[in-house]
């Protein structure tokens, strides 16, 4: 199990001072102080974590202020020609550069700042990934990459949670650690660091977050940790890695997230505290869900058996959960296995879907009279198959969400469970304007002409 060791709880924080410092070292570096345009920047967010940790009295512990100075020691992540080249009077706030190579001739000059104080990532908090998803947003028109050494036991979910918090990311941002500190004759935190720095600073890969670990780099948010006692501690069971750092650097560029918007690079930090995870279990009671589902849960990620299996002789439980929707409760279903996704090949696993066969026309019936186009497109790509009937016998929906739904594979021809079809509906009820885009769509009825009248009178 990798050597974390507990400090005092409180979020960690950034001095204004120590902000600034890196603006300034930046703009310095950029203007060719330090080097040339043809460098890259990489900033190090250090949060805590065995990878900086010190050998005390027998136990390993994090030392604040002592990564820096035993780093510019190291050649390896601190050239001694290049510290030739800079300045003489090299001070903390100064650059540490690594040695360029004949495979990539643009050295990495990176900076260190420090999480006062220094955390174990068992004690890591959504206040703290705040904190590290303000770091990058403050300095991010400074840097072409940006590192964070984390601890590894909750790696994978500060990698998943910055993944959704830093939202139309353009610049590589990699999480690592390791599980012997870096200043160990064994350590794996060099190769894992060093790796780390040379993808943020040369490799242009606009990912969601990436973890790197042992040669690979893998995509934040499809990752857990899967060995406390291997260097290879991290696994992406259901997804091959983005990068394989062997004799040559292999980046699988096709599997490579790319952002669909022209928006900006942002931050979303308006988490929510209120989601559970539920692991299903042979003889679970009514008793324990509900308690579980009560306020003030909001949300709740449901482990089932298998391929998305929960048991069909448990009415109560399925119709708890259709109860838990209408409280407002989120509820999203994963398999309790690191292989494979959730399917309805069983006979369980149908009776789980039909609770979201349940919920789906409630939503997508919402957001359509809400004319919520982006939450209809994330219900959308869920391949729930919405009926156009099913909305227009409710009401008349705004004529760009018909557009829109039309343009996203929605039938003029499929009929609804009272066997109608959409133009029927809206001729029922004299929905002029849709009724001329479903017939110029290809929407037909066969009705008289009386009929037709008499239905729109």
């Amino acid at each position: 199990m990798s050597a974390e060791s507990e400090t005092n709880g409180g979020a960690s924080s950034l001095s204004a001072d120590t902000v600034e410092g890196i603006h300034s070292s930046a703009a310095c570096y950029r203007q060719g102080s330090l080097s040339s345009q043809r460098d890259s920047t990489v900033l190090v967010i250090y949060t805590g974590g065995t990878i900086g940790m010190v050998n005390l009295n027998g136990s390993y512990q994090p030392l604040a202020n002592c990564m820096i100075s035993k780093l510019r020691s190291l050649p390896i992540f601190n050239s001694a020609a290049i510290q030739q080249q800079g300045s003489k009077e090299e001070n903390e706030d100064s650059f540490l550069v690594l040695q360029s190579s004949a495979a990539s001739p643009r050295r990495v000059a990176y900076k260190i700042i420090e999480f006062d104080p220094l955390l174990d990532s068992s004690n890591m908090a959504i206040s703290d990934w705040i904190k590290i998803a303000e770091c990058i947003k403050e300095n991010y028109e400074e840097y072409d990459g940006f590192v964070v050494l984390h601890g590894t036991d909750t790696m994978a979910y500060t990698a998943s949670a910055l993944s959704f918090m830093l939202e139309n990311l353009g610049k590589p941002v990699i999480l690592t650690g390791s599980q012997i500190p870096i200043y160990e004759s064994r350590s794996d935190g060099r190769n894992n660091f060093l790796d780390s720095l040379i993808i943020a600073g040369t490799c242009a890969i606009p990912e969601v977050v990436m973890i790197c670990f042992f040669e690979r780099v893998y995509r934040g948010n499809r990752c857990i940790k899967s060995d406390a006692e291997s260097f290879s501690a991290f696994a992406s069971p259901n997804m091959s890695p983005l990068v394989q750092l062997q004799v040559k650097i292999k980046v699988d560029y096709s599997s490579i997230f790319r952002q669909g918007s022209e928006d900006k690079f942002c931050i979303s930090t308006n988490m929510c505290p209120n989601v559970g995870l539920l692991r299903l279990f042979p003889g679970i009671t009514i008793q324990t869900v509900r308690a579980f589902l009560h306020p003030p849960v909001q949300g709740v990620v449901l482990q089932t058996y298998g391929a998305g299996n929960a048991p069909n002789n448990r009415p109560d439980l399925l119709s708890l959960f259709k109860e838990a929707y209408n409280w407002g409760v989120i509820i999203v279903n994963i398999s309790q296995c690191t292989k494979g996704n959730v399917g309805a090949s069983y006979a369980t696993g149908a009776e789980v879907l039909k609770v979201k066969d349940a919920l789906y026309p409630c939503l997508m019936s919402a957001a359509a009279k809400a004319n919520d186009i982006p939450a209809l497109e994330k219900l959308r790509v869920t391949n729930f198959n919405f009926l156009l009937a099913d909305l227009l016998n409710q009401f008349a929906p705004p004529l760009n969400m018909v557009h829109y739904l039309l343009n996203h594979g929605v039938s003029v021809h499929a009929r609804d469970c009272r066997r109608e079809t959409p133009l029927y509906d809206a001729v029922s009820r004299g929905h002029l304007d849709i009724i001329r885009v479903l017939t110029q769509t290809g929407a037909s009825l066969h009705l008289s002409v009386v009929d037709m009248a008499v239905k729109m009178c």
